[in-house]
């Protein structure tokens, strides 16, 4: 089927061979960032792992929903993403904040408000201008959702002219300061979450960037780029900070270096993983991780809902050595069994 010459957006450019092996690192690295997402937030944010997973496990997801993105017209885009996107926030959000509110009393104009707005600031962290209650972990797909549609708009404006990358690249850099001005400098949190849908902008680009000059594929000797950039992320994430939910960043450059090293590690050993053939490591490592990433929009909205545990202090975990280790690993499990079940059903 040939490409429609009427497409509002950049036209991707050509891939190298063997596209489903390329699809499979990819599911791969997304799955191993859906691991971390738990064990991230079943971990003491005290804790030196905090920091390194959270600088970059969030704008993983950003950069390789971009690498991997189809562009559409402007509309069906909007409908597409709907569907993938807006739907299951409005599930979880009316399994969590709906069931909230109906056990909490008699439903009033006051709390009807309530639950508008904090469905349509889709806020991480609760917020006090306005009053807004925090609608949890769903705030990414709404973010991923006005991200998705803002990028092309931005693909569709560079497109005329006649260096569209580079011109979209200038357009991200803007967005990346509008956003980080907006919520960290300012404190002014947007409806819908807008002022980090801009921040993610950046990351979007980043992975549009590398598939357009095909730069992961130009890395050869992927063994030997690994710990390079294991060596970058830990660096420089032990330096700085990003928490995109909060709007926190610490030594914001680093940051953003911290995340694309990071993603840029997971991606790499992923590919490194996507190769390998001895049984042992496909059936304990490599096929975990493949189904993680492939179900991966379950597995977080089943992890959105699981918030009423308190895993961290379960009583069979108390005194135990590595009790946070222990409780991520139990709640991965609850997740992946429910997934499981609601797959087989």
């Amino acid at each position: 089927m040939s490409k429609s010459t009427t497409s509002p957006v950049i036209t991707p450019a050509s891939v190298p061979p063997h596209p489903s092996q390329r699809l499979e690192w990819i599911d791969i690295a997304k799955g191993f960032a859906c691991l971390l997402v738990i064990v991230g937030h079943t971990i003491s944010p005290e804790s030196a792992l905090y920091r390194h997973i959270f600088s970059f496990h969030m704008p993983l997801f950003f950069i390789l929903a971009r690498y991997t993105f189809k562009p559409k017209p402007l509309m069906p885009l909007v409908a597409s993403s709907a569907k993938r996107l807006l739907l299951p926030y409005t599930i979880v959000f009316l399994l969590w904040h709906g069931m909230l509110a109906l056990k909490s009393g008699p439903i009033t104009d006051q709390s009807i408000l309530s639950l508008a707005l904090t469905y349509t600031f889709a806020s991480g962290i609760d917020l006090e201008t306005p009053k807004v209650v925090a609608v949890g972990m769903a705030w990414f797909l709404v973010v991923l959702f006005v991200a998705r549609i803002l990028f092309n708009i931005a693909a569709a404006a560079a497109q005329r002219s006649k260096k569209p990358l580079a011109t979209l690249g200038i357009l991200s850099l803007t967005s990346l300061a509008l956003g980080y001005s907006l919520g960290a400098r300012l404190g002014i949190y947007l409806p819908f979450s807008f002022d980090i849908a801009l921040v993610a902008i950046f990351f979007m680009y980043v992975g549009y960037a590398a598939k357009q000059l095909d730069l992961f594929s130009k890395i050869k000797s992927k063994w030997l780029a690994l710990p390079i950039s294991v060596v970058l992320w830990l660096a420089t994430s032990s330096n700085s900070s990003l928490e995109l939910a909060t709007r926190a960043y610490h030594n914001v450059a680093l940051a953003l270096i911290a995340a694309i090293a990071g993603t840029l590690s997971v991606c790499l050993a992923a590919a490194v993983l996507s190769k390998a053939s001895h049984p042992a490591i496909n059936y304990s490592i490599k096929k975990p991780l493949l189904f993680y990433g492939r179900e991966g929009m379950a597995i977080y909205c089943m992890h959105a809902l699981d918030w009423w545990i308190a895993w961290s202090s379960l009583p069979f975990l108390i005194g135990m050595p590595f009790s946070n280790g222990i409780a991520s690993i139990v709640r991965i499990m609850y997740c992946t069994g429910f997934v499981l079940l609601l797959r087989t059903a």
